[in-house]
Formats: structure tokens, sequence, C-alpha cells
């Protein structure tokens, strides 16, 4: 991976096509190299700060320059990030963004196609919400540049989720889609949702507020996050893995499950430090799935005491989920987790007891999944080793009980679900 501030792009291009006339310089053979390694990467991120001055630099650069000698040919996956400033107002807790000049958007888009790259996946990340969301120009300048790419990754505060499904219908070479936004006030139907013709796999990351009709706790004042993950089959119209961070909107996760009930696979976890409250999740539809996977990322800000209580509420929570279970085809459950939460002494015995038990007979294997870096000095065998210990009654009855190690973001968008790995970034500070 490299990642470079936008800013420095004019003056990298500039150099690049000028450096045939320096050979001599040390330090042009230094710059030399630098520019091979950016331009022959894979995976490119442009950090844009957002500011007026830099937008005019750019403004001016794509105006003058009639092509780049240099194009990113190479490029597979292409980043943009977008930081858009922010200034004070009045109000002390309050801080907008600073405006941006007219036409940045055009600016992006032709500097896009002026680097030549050809990405199979794209990803626009932005903190604000006036700087992408409700302006969908530069989005679809992107599309009609690369109506190709495979994978689509869309993080913007208060975008709308069903205009951004509008926007992506049309491009029917896209196999994952992924949007990641904060609705305070819209609500998110799925029944309202329309797909892109060969589209694989969905994810959906909102934030629902205290407007929010889905949100559980509707008028308390707090916001919970909720991640979801479709994925689907070659074969038409069917959706088989889903995931779901914070269950506590219960309508949104319902509904789901109705509109999916072949979903094979299904991932829960929590984004605030509450219990996982899953049974409320209604199981019973889903005579499909196989497997559930467990993120207890909420538990881990929490110090000793209040883990405990964590696991034992959200492990009581899980295993009401799994009796009202219909499916026969359900064999493993996976937790994510760190090493820390199974040496909080006493915290699994009661579930060890009710995971062992007869009625939950078809879950054969139980498997802790550790972030390597969660770790520490802790290695594989000693890790599985401490998962075994807290698990006595379902290896007595047979249960397999393992552990495994993965590198931080095997579980992110792409390669969760896909199995595809990212080659080991190269970030190149300029």
């Amino acid at each position: 991976m490299v990642e470079l501030s936008a800013d420095l792009l004019p003056e990298i291009l500039a150099f690049c096509d000028r450096v045939t006339l320096l050979t001599t310089s040390l330090v042009s053979r230094q710059w030399r190299d630098v520019s091979r390694r950016i331009f022959s990467s894979e995976n490119i991120v442009l950090k844009f700060d957002g500011t007026p001055k830099e937008f005019n630099q750019l403004q001016n650069f794509v105006e003058q320059r009639e092509q780049c000698t240099f194009q990113w040919g190479r490029v597979r996956h292409l980043t943009i990030v977008v930081n858009q400033q922010l200034q004070e107002t009045d109000n002390s807790n309050l801080r907008i963004p600073v405006p941006l000049p007219p036409g940045h958007e055009d600016t992006l888009a032709r500097l896009a196609e002026q680097i030549g790259a050809n990405p199979q996946s794209l990803s626009f990340q932005s903190a604000t919400d006036n700087i992408l969301s409700h302006r969908y120009h530069f989005i679809t300048t992107i599309f009609s540049l690369y109506p190709s790419i495979t994978r689509l990754e869309y993080q913007v505060q208060g975008a709308s989720v069903i205009g951004i499904l509008g926007l992506v219908k049309s491009l029917r070479g896209l196999r994952v889609l992924e949007i990641s936004c904060k609705n305070d006030y819209n609500d998110v139907d799925p029944s309202d949702f329309t797909f892109p013709v060969n589209l694989e796999e969905f994810r959906l990351r909102t934030c629902f507020g205290p407007h929010s009709s889905q949100c559980q706790y509707r008028g308390t004042g707090h916001e919970f996050p909720t991640r979801w993950s479709l994925s689907r089959s070659h074969s038409p119209g069917r959706l088989n893995k889903v995931e779901i961070v914070d269950c506590q909107c219960t309508p949104a996760t319902e509904a789901l499950a109705h509109l999916f009930p072949a979903m094979e696979s299904l991932y829960l976890g929590s984004g605030n430090k509450g219990p996982l409250d899953i049974f409320l999740f209604n199981f019973s539809r889903l005579t499909y799935l196989q497997c559930i996977t467990i993120d207890t990322a909420g538990a881990n800000a929490l110090v000793a005491p209040e883990r405990f209580k964590w696991i034992y509420n959200s492990t009581a929570s899980i295993y009401q989920a799994l009796k009202r279970s219909q499916s026969s085809y359900l064999t493993e459950i996976i937790f994510v987790a760190s090493p820390e939460l199974l040496e909080v002494t006493g915290a699994w015995i009661k579930f060890d007891q009710l995971l062992s038990q007869p009625k939950l007979s078809t879950i054969r294997k139980l498997t802790f999944t550790f972030p390597v870096s969660t770790c520490g000095e802790w290695i594989n065998d000693s890790l599985v080793s401490l998962v075994r210990e807290q698990f006595p009654y379902c290896l007595a009855v047979g249960r397999k009980v393992d552990a495994r190690v993965v590198e931080d973001g095997s579980l992110s968008m792409f390669e969760w679900a896909t199995g595809i790995r990212l080659r080991a970034p190269l970030f190149v500070r300029l």
C-alpha cells in the first residue's frame, strides 16, 4: 500500500516527468526509486485535507496538464480519503466543515481520470456529511471512468443508503458493496433495497440515532451502530451471509432474517459496552444457518469485574437464542476475542455447561479467533490450552474446542467474507 497526501501529487508527477534529465544526482535517484514504488503499487491511498488551497492547487494542476507521463496502471485498490477541516462556531460544542471551493468534485474526478488507474475496488471515506454524501457528481463520474469495478466501499456520514444503491445499481460487474454512514433521522428499510444484478455481498454499517424508528431505545439520547452484511451465492436472489453489529436494533435484524431466510453464516457483535442481547433475534427462521460468529469487541474497553458481567450476560443471551434455532445445519460457533476475556475466572463455566447439553448436539465445534494485536506474548499453542481450560464440559461430550490467531483487519470488509488477502502494505512517507 502507498499512502500519500494529495497536495504532494502535482510535485511528484512533475518530478517524474523530469527525472530522465536528472540522472546523476543522489537525491534524484532516491526520488526516482520512491516514484517507482508508488507507481508500481497495487494499493493506493490518496488523502485530501479538504482545504480550499489544496483544491485550488489540484484544480490548476489538472487544468494545465494535458496528460501524465507516469500513470498508475497497476493500481487495483484505490482509496480516496477526504479529511475536510472544521471551523469553530458560536456554539463551543459545534464545529462545521470549512466550505470547499466550487467544482471540487470535478477536480477530484478529473484527477482520478488523469492518474490512469484501473482499479478493481474503490473506497471513498469522508468524516463530514456535505462533501460527498449529497452531491453524487463525483461518484457518477468515477463510475463512468471505471465501470468494471467489482468492489466498492463508501464511508460518508449522513449519506443516503437508498440514494447510493440507486447510483450503483447500473454497475453490472459489482460484486461487493459496503456502505458506512451515520443516519440520525433517516430510517433504512431493507425492503426498499435494490441491488446491482450481480452483487454477491452487501454490507451496511450505519448508526441509528434517537429519532430513528428502527432503534429499540429511541428517545433515550443514545446512538447504536449497526453493521449488516449480506452475501449471495452465484444463484440469483440468494443471500446467505449476514453481518450485524449491535443487535439492539431488533426491527432491522428481524427484517433481514425475513428477507433472507436462506442465510448460512451470521456475524454478530456490539458497537457499545453493553451485553449482546441477541436473544431478541429470531433464529427460528434461519433454517439453513451453519455458523455463528460473535464479536466480543464491546467487552475490550471494560475493566475485569465488568468483563465478567459482560461475558455472563452475553453468553446467557446466546444460549437462549440457540435454543430457538431450527437449523439442523448449525455446526460451529466462533468467538472473536482477546486472550484477556478467557482469563476472567469463572465467566465461561455456565456457558460451557449449557453448550454441552444434548439439545445443542448439532454444534460440533467451538472456535476462538484472536486478532494478533491482542495476543502480546501469547503463542498459538498456549491460546489453545487457555481456551480448552474454560470448556471442560464441551470437551467431555466430544465437542472440538480450538483457537487461532488472525492478522488484524482479516475480518474487515473484503477479507472476512471473500477470503481475499491484500499484500502487506507499503507506507511511503513523503
